[in-house]
């Protein structure tokens, strides 16, 4: 999912493309802490397994401006 967003993203025919960006950078600066992040996983079922660990890493905002920028 990452890849995904970030080759979108590093694309300047992109409509909203600085916006975008600009949403992610906002997430990175202003991180919500550890509540919006375990509400979540508990409201999905998750506790206690490996996907509680996995899937919410997996759209990392950090990553995704990564593989935005290197292209």
């Amino acid at each position: 999912m990452t890849i995904m967003a970030g080759y979108a993203l590093s694309r300047r025919e992109l409509v909203g493309r600085n916006f975008i960006l600009a949403a992610f950078v906002f997430t990175i600066l202003f991180d919500a802490g550890l509540m919006p992040n375990f509400l979540p996983v508990k409201d999905l079922g998750m506790l206690n397994t490996r996907w509680a660990l996995i899937l919410p890493k997996a759209m990392s905002a950090w990553n995704v401006l990564i593989s935005a920028k290197t292209r």
